[in-house]
């Protein structure tokens, strides 16, 4: 990351939670079996049920990138579950620079959302607006699943905004925001990296360390038997890039598996 000024943002149907993304497909599936004993009309129903298969179809397999944080810092957990053994750096950034430079490269910055309650309503409300925009501008006599393979583009996108942001209960603790974004197939930016059992892409995003003094506002080294040569070995950082803010410091908790 340092000697490359750039992160990875990897397609997210890599990453560690096996059901990222399709949990959002899924509960379009579910949210369309309940909302149809709702609608009072056959052409709304064939809308929903098309809508929910057709997402399916064509979702599955999306190319969306997404480059992971947290908002919390010195984690026990994160540095258990993302560092080897003893070793291991947390880079504190600033989120309004972090927004701003990966906006110029089409990646937006949210928050991910972990209470069941507030996925549903926000994918029920997501069925139900897309449900009437189709059968409002529904021609004449046309069937809905044409109808709804033809359209299905102009609902993609808002529904790409949702789906990374929905995320297990089971990783609330790691308070994650990210950055997000949809790239095609044979983008050149794309790029193989290897992982323990397979190949997956990613796109770099560029980050201007070595000049952004407003960027990096804090680095630091975690739980290592070798505490002050990690910590000292962060003061040539500062030869490389601009750290502001917090500078660097060594993890207060008294973790070691070593």
């Amino acid at each position: 990351m340092i000697e490359n000024d750039s992160i990875w943002a990897t397609n997210i149907h890599y990453l560690n939670d096996s059901k990222e993304f399709n949990h959002a497909i899924d509960m379009v599936g579910y949210i369309v079996r309940d909302i149809k004993r709702d609608l009072k009309d056959t052409i709304d129903v064939q809308l929903a049920e098309n809508l929910s298969e057709i997402l399916k179809e064509r979702m599955t397999s999306s190319s969306v990138y997404v480059a992971c944080f947290s908002t919390v810092m010195d984690d026990l957990s994160q540095w258990r579950g993302y560092c080897p053994s003893g070793f291991g750096y947390c880079i504190k950034f600033d989120a309004g620079e972090l927004a701003e430079v990966a906006g110029l490269q089409g990646f937006n910055l949210v928050q991910c959302i972990y209470d069941g309650r507030d996925q549903v309503r926000i994918i029920n409300e997501w069925v139900r607006a897309t449900i009437n925009d189709l059968r409002a501008v529904l021609p004449e006599k046309t069937d809905p699943r044409q109808h709804v393979q033809t359209s299905f583009e102009l609902y993609a996108n808002s529904f790409l905004g949702i789906a990374p942001r929905l995320k297990s209960r089971a990783f609330h603790n790691e308070a994650e925001w990210r950055l997000v974004s949809a790239i095609p197939m044979g983008d050149p930016r794309i790029k193989l990296r290897p992982t323990r059992s397979m190949i997956a892409p990613y796109v770099e995003i560029e980050l201007g360390m070595k000049t952004d003094e407003d960027l990096v506002v804090g680095i630091i080294a975690g739980p290592t038997p070798h505490g002050r040569l990690a910590f000292n070995s962060l003061m040539h950082l500062h030869y490389k890039i601009k750290i502001g803010g917090q500078g660097t410091e060594s993890s207060a908790i008294p973790y070691r598996d070593w």
